[in-house]
């Protein structure tokens, strides 16, 4: 399990203690205790306004006049594209996205594995999905295809700011 080096290796203890490696990392945890295991969360986004997440890094979402792509911490889109509200959440078993470039849809999961995400941290990864349960963007990883833009449409950006380590 030390030496390997393909993806993710976690072995199950008795009362519940569990030894995980992911991509050069080793972990040892009781589920009761790890964060990433019992999280989940879901919070609807206030535009304008901003949504602290349970690890202190926010999303603050405001409406704009023009589009941009921006970076992986921005997304730009019209407002007329999604149904709002917007939600802030975990991962769901089965979700899928799909963006520019990729015919149909692919899992949230297999985008995690392709990224080399550890394990620990695909729980509490936050993603944006909006009303109708589209995911929209999974924060730093992928954005989902929103560029139809005209003249005349608002434009909503996200901002994700993640919470620096001297605030702890």
């Amino acid at each position: 399990m030390l030496n390997g080096t393909n993806g993710t290796t976690r072995i199950d203890f008795p009362n519940g203690l569990k030894i995980e490696r992911a991509y050069g990392k080793v972990v040892c945890y009781f589920p009761a205790q790890h964060p990433a295991e019992n999280n989940p969360y879901t919070y609807i986004l206030t535009i304008p306004g901003q949504t602290i997440l349970p690890d202190g890094s926010a999303i603050i979402a405001d409406y704009v006049d023009d589009w941009h792509p921006g970076d992986d911490q921005t997304y730009i889109f019209a407002s007329d594209d999604v149904a709002l509200p917007l939600i802030a959440r975990t991962r769901q078993a089965g979700d899928r996205m799909s963006w520019k470039g990729l015919a149909g849809s692919k899992k949230i999961k297999d985008i995690f594995i392709d990224a080399k995400i550890p394990l620990e941290s695909r729980q509490t990864w936050p993603l944006i999905a909006d009303n109708d349960g589209h995911i929209l963007w999974l924060i730093g990883l992928k954005k989902a295809n929103h560029e139809k833009i005209s003249a005349k449409q608002a434009f909503i950006r996200l901002r994700y700011k993640k919470k620096t380590s001297g605030g702890k």
